[in-house]
């Protein structure tokens, strides 16, 4: 069974990365059905992955019948009599593939930006086509609003664009910290999404990472994405260590902020790599959450 297991995900992934023409088949397909909801004027294209042939157990069953066959005949140990019964055995599951007439799909993730309303929205979205390349199913897996100038910085983290200036080994590094980053912190895209593009934005700025300056962005750009842009931050406490067990596991900050008039104050927990993981309304008077100690 473990062989059969390595054998059928080996199929996928050598299916999905080696057909150059059907990734091309499918981005003009998602690009198609994309345009028509948004229309070409608001929907802008940010890169898709790679396409995965998602091809089903029955399906698989099949082919892993064929692949023994293929490896009978090559060893010439493929008599008469075992061709003979997997021919059979391969017409049953054949036949039993077309009863529940089951084929196989194709997912294909996509990058794209709306612009609605004069807001610029990041979207994330899983589709899955049909083998004809019309859109099966389409699943949301982030929507993420740019404010103040994240959209820039989003367009110079796509492109690549130099982060510090002749230095390609530093570049490089920044770029892997970035990109596995986005890749493999998926707890909460939309917060990771912020991180990423607020961190692209210090380090291009200042040639390294600010970590004061960094979370004070994070922390900005959420309060403006959840209450408007007219919040006008008041003070940050000093950025300290949250310890577990003698551990540091992450950073926690306060931040006093104000809107027509009010002033209001946010408790901020981020994680190691800054990523807002947790924010709570804090009662006032609020000078005691800024006291040094």
């Amino acid at each position: 069974m473990k062989k059969i297991l390595l054998i059928l995900f080996v199929l996928i992934t050598v299916n999905g990365l080696s057909q150059r023409n059907a990734q091309d088949r499918a981005e003009d397909a998602v690009k198609k059905y994309l345009t028509e909801i948004f229309t070409k004027e608001k929907y802008k294209p940010f890169g898709f992955e790679p396409l995965f042939k998602i091809t089903p157990p029955e399906i698989m069953e099949v082919d892993v019948l064929k692949m023994e066959v293929d490896e009978l005949r090559k060893s010439n140990k493929l008599t008469d009599t075992l061709l003979k019964e997997y021919e059979i055995k391969i017409k049953s599951k054949v036949d039993s593939v077309k009863a529940k007439k089951v084929f196989s799909t194709y997912d294909i993730k996509h990058y794209f930006v709306v612009k609605d309303e004069g807001v610029n929205y990041l979207y994330y979205f899983d589709f899955i086509l049909y083998p004809d390349g019309k859109v099966k199913d389409v699943t949301k897996l982030m929507k993420y609003e740019f404010v103040n100038i994240e959209y820039d910085w989003f367009y110079s983290y796509y492109r690549r664009s130099p982060l510090i200036i002749d230095n390609n080994k530093e570049n490089k590094d920044c770029f892997t910290y970035l990109n596995d980053l986005v890749l493999n912190d998926t707890i909460d895209r939309e917060s990771t999404m912020a991180t990423t593009l607020s961190t692209y934005g210090v380090i291009s700025r200042y040639g390294f990472m600010d970590t004061t300056k960094l979370s004070r962005i994070i922390i900005q750009n959420e309060l403006v994405r959840e209450f408007g842009k007219e919040v006008t931050i008041i003070k940050y406490s000093q950025l300290k260590p949250v310890i577990d067990n003698g551990e540091t596991i992450g950073y926690k900050q306060f931040v006093e902020w104000q809107k027509d008039g009010v002033n209001k104050a946010h408790y901020y927990e981020l994680d190691l790599n800054y990523v807002i993981r947790g924010d709570l309304f804090v009662e006032a008077p609020y000078q005691k959450y800024f006291e040094e100690k």
